[in-house]
């Protein structure tokens, strides 16, 4: 069997723990059946998760200023530490070695997929890119 998973439901579980990821790779493993996974979407996952971290580390970084501004004193916190390098190829392939990466570069359309995962303009928050692959 061959499955193929879109990039949502990696997204907020980016280290494929749990119930249904181990179902998942259990299953793979006992049927000899073959993971697909884009190139397209291992990169807007890898791009979503840098986001939630940049955001995390802006959590972090007013929380630290609200903290020091009521204490009135500088709180020891290094935000250098909210830093990881994420590939989810990297992750599906610890937990799944037999897995077939499927490539978009013969797409003619790559710099705008590049640019609709990025949010770059043309395409902005609410728009998406529909191409058939």
């Amino acid at each position: 069997m061959t499955m193929f998973i879109d990039s949502n439901i990696y997204f907020n579980h980016w280290l494929l723990k749990g119930a249904n990821f181990d179902y998942l790779f259990n299953f793979i493993e006992n049927t000899n059946s073959e993971l697909l996974i884009s190139e397209i979407v291992c990169e807007e996952v890898d791009n979503k998760y840098n986001i939630e971290l940049e955001e995390l580390n802006k959590v972090f970084k007013n929380g630290i200023r609200k903290g020091q501004n009521l204490l009135d004193t500088t709180l020891p916190y290094d935000l250098k530490l909210i830093v990881k390098d994420y590939s989810l190829i990297k992750m599906l392939s610890e937990r799944a070695p037999d897995i077939k990466k499927i490539p978009y570069n013969n797409i003619a359309n790559t710099e705008l997929v590049k640019r609709a995962i990025a949010k770059t303009r043309p395409f902005r928050d609410n728009e998406n890119l529909i191409c058939s692959l």
